[in-house]
């Protein structure tokens, strides 16, 4: 078993990797997240893709939405998988921000 390298968004993360460990699964993918994310957990690979309709960049302080949409491309061979992170558009813009204090409730 290995460390989860976070950014995935399931809530019960160790209990999922636990019942998957040491069994012939070699992937989880999942997606609608917003955000492009791969890591993995011991052999597993572990891949969210990005959102179709949006994306979100998050920093310490604030969130942005963009026009940045994709998906992951996923191709299973004799030897293992390969994700390919499909992006739209080169240019990405900003279209809202604010800052993640102001969500904070006091």
């Amino acid at each position: 078993a290995g460390k989860v390298n976070d950014g995935h968004a399931l809530t019960n993360s160790k209990e999922v990797l636990n019942i998957i460990d040491d069994t012939d699964v070699i992937a989880v993918l999942s997606g609608h997240t917003h955000q492009n994310k791969v890591s993995c957990y011991g052999k597993i690979l572990l891949s969210t893709a990005d959102g179709t309709a949006f994306g979100v960049n998050v920093s310490n302080e604030s969130m942005h939405l963009n026009d940045r949409t994709g998906f992951s491309l996923c191709t299973v061979e004799k030897n293992g998988l390969a994700v390919q992170t499909v992006r739209s558009p080169d240019e990405i813009n900003t279209m809202l921000s604010f800052s993640l204090q102001a969500l904070q409730h006091n």
